[in-house]
């Protein structure tokens, strides 16, 4: 019914670099006004991998570390 509570609620901080040039569409339920997000859509080219930008990422087997990082992995 109206004003009940459906789904579950999740809190999330995420600190993202956004490219120049790229965008961002935050999209919510059609009609939703508690703004409850259902995804989150980037566009735009990524910076290149790096071994030391705290993501997985080109051909790691783990955070910067493995592939061709040459940092074995825990």
């Amino acid at each position: 019914g109206n004003g009940a509570w459906v789904g579950a609620y999740t809190d999330v901080t995420y600190d993202v670099a956004i490219p120049a040039n790229s965008t961002v569409d935050i999209v919510n339920q059609a009609g939703d006004v508690a703004m409850n997000v259902d995804y989150v859509v980037f566009t735009g080219q990524a910076p290149d991998p790096t071994c030391t930008d705290g993501v997985q990422n080109g051909d790691e087997t783990g955070v910067d570390c493995g592939g061709s990082c040459g940092t074995p992995c825990p």
